[in-house]
């Protein structure tokens, strides 16, 4: 079983399971993984702020966008964010964000491959009409 850090407010019966799960599914733990990484992401952001003592309306406005904008980066809910926004934001927070590729767990190439032979019809590939 990986180690992991105890939660005293989950009990020992339900951290166990979530650790056996995520033990037993890498796609799965990769998916935790990333979803606390963006958690903290956002945490970092919003503490920043307050430390600065601006509200997320200020700001919104400094890095030319509106507050819910603002909101939904510090709530962990930025799937639809531009990278352009959250490079302003943090750089205004005096951050430096840094973006990295790594592979992942999951199998993706056999989904192209699916893809790619549905778009074969009797070994020419198919084009689509404009």
């Amino acid at each position: 079983m990986t180690s992991r850090k105890k939660n005293p407010s989950l009990g020992s019966d339900v951290r166990d399971w979530i650790s056996e799960e995520l033990d037993k599914d890498p796609v799965l733990a990769e998916l935790v993984a990333q979803d606390l990484r963006e958690l903290n992401l956002s945490k970092k952001l919003k503490e920043r702020r307050k430390e600065l003592g601006i509200s997320q309306t200020d700001l919104a406005r400094l890095v030319r966008t509106k507050q819910p904008a603002i909101s939904r980066i510090e709530s962990g809910r930025h799937d639809n964010i531009q990278i352009a926004t959250l490079s302003r934001v943090a750089r205004t927070l005096g951050f430096k964000m840094e973006i990295s590729l790594k592979r992942s767990t999951s199998n993706i190439t056999s989904g192209i491959q699916t893809a790619s032979r549905k778009a074969t019809v009797g070994g020419a590939r198919t084009r689509r009409k404009k």
